[in-house]
């Protein structure tokens, strides 16, 4: 809505309002309102008054605020770092709909290869000793922020299988991080502490994202931000995706897949009464 349109519904309101307030006034009322109208208009008691908003100096504000030279130029703080968090950057007016579409749309193509890379890091946890299943070759390295339960660290990682963002992620993985963006990612959170949240919630289902990411940030003594909830949400959104989708695996392997093996596996209902009950 444009500023002259606003001015237009103003003076609307303002008229309606002066009509609806004469019409309760006496006679007399008109008269002494009608003088003091005159007194404001010849001049009389607000002779030397100012205006408090000077729609010229306002205007010249505005046109200094909008100048890239000013110092009061200002940003949604929470809402770029979202944006930058999660990887989708660069959408131009893109609707958000179609980013966050693009945006799971991208975590399906990368699950497949990042439950095996998180079945590797379940295995190399369970069996310390045991030698990797082959040689990789390092293509470089990147670093990546990386938050655990009680600190927040730069770390690197040795990058392979090129240096596309897939390949970043499984490395990810594979070290016991998930990152909140399957494309750019520039902060990653630990499992462990993925594993407690969900622990958590299983035994609490009240207990909030929002709390508990503002618990973490105490324990990590750093100030919240709003987009750390966003980022913990999201990562423990993946999580959950790659609980469910290794134990759909096993179910697979041992044979638990189908609807009979699945009523098999249950116990008859009871049906006998309790008596004095």
């Amino acid at each position: 809505m444009t500023v002259a349109k606003l001015a237009e519904l103003s003076e609307r309101n303002k008229a309606r309002e002066k009509a609806e307030m004469e019409e309760k006034l006496t006679n007399a009322q008109r008269e002494e309102l009608n003088n003091v109208q005159q007194q404001v208009a010849g001049g009389g008691i607000f002779e030397d008054w100012e205006p408090l908003y000077d729609r010229t100096m306002n205007d010249d504000l505005e046109c200094n605020s909008n100048s890239s030279d000013s110092d009061d130029e200002w940003e949604d703080d929470d809402e770029v770092a979202v944006v930058d968090e999660l990887g989708l950057r660069g959408t131009g007016g893109a609707e958000w709909e179609d980013r966050l579409r693009s945006h799971q749309d991208a975590w399906g193509d990368q699950i497949p290869t990042l439950i095996n890379a998180y079945l590797a890091f379940l295995d190399a946890n369970t069996h310390p000793d045991s030698e990797p299943a082959g040689p990789e070759i390092s293509t470089g390295q990147f670093k990546i922020r990386c938050i655990s339960l009680w600190r927040e660290e730069t770390k690197s990682f040795p990058l392979h299988n090129g240096n596309s963002s897939v390949a970043v992620n499984v490395t990810l993985i594979q070290n016991g991080f998930i990152a909140p963006s399957p494309t750019r990612p520039t902060v990653a959170i630990s499992v462990k502490l993925l594993e407690l949240l969900a622990t958590v919630q299983k035994r609490c289902p009240s207990i909030s994202v929002q709390g508990m990411a503002r618990s973490f940030c105490d324990l990590r003594n750093v100030p919240f931000k709003n987009y750390f909830r966003t980022q913990l949400s999201t990562a423990l959104d993946v999580y959950y995706v790659l609980q469910r989708e290794c134990q759909q695996r096993l179910h697979k392997i041992l044979g638990l897949d189908s609807l009979e093996a699945k009523l098999k596996a249950r116990c008859p209902p009871c049906t006998n009464k309790v008596t004095r009950k």
